[in-house]
């Protein structure tokens, strides 16, 4: 058996409200590229900082901890399984879609991962987990 035809397969069992649900998500997608002008690429940029600023503030943890990464990474994942389920149940994946996958990835996890980056290389930043000074630590004994 052929690993496209595999998926296809796979795809045809799909219970209907996956494909409804990805179907939905995939037009406000679009949308939303159409109503603000920006592409698709940089919206997941955008969309990538603005869900790990937020996870961060949530979790209570600072920019410098895995976790808002983790998050953001684990909704682009599910982002993406959404628009594979949806490409398989109507057969449009062909080789095009796993750059555009690969692409959406890339664009979604670069700024997070800068931003992880800096803030675990410059603590002074004021980017990760608050410490509190020994003085201050001292001074509350």
């Amino acid at each position: 058996m052929e690993i496209g035809s595999f998926f296809m397969a796979l795809a045809a069992q799909a219970d209907p409200w996956i494909v409804r649900i990805a179907a939905e998500w995939i037009g406000w997608k679009f949308w939303l590229s159409d109503w603000t002008g920006i592409s698709h690429s940089i919206l997941h940029a955008y969309f990538g900082l603005l869900l790990q600023v937020l996870a961060a503030a949530f979790m209570r943890r600072g920019l410098a901890s895995a976790w808002p990464w983790l998050f953001v990474f684990a909704l682009e994942i599910g982002n993406e399984l959404l628009d594979w389920s949806r490409a398989l149940t109507y057969g449009t994946a062909r080789e095009g879609l796993v750059y555009e996958t690969i692409s959406d990835i890339l664009f979604t996890m670069v700024l997070p991962t800068v931003l992880l980056i800096l803030a675990r290389s410059f603590p002074r930043l004021g980017l990760g987990e608050r410490t509190v000074p020994v003085a201050e630590a001292c001074e509350s004994d």
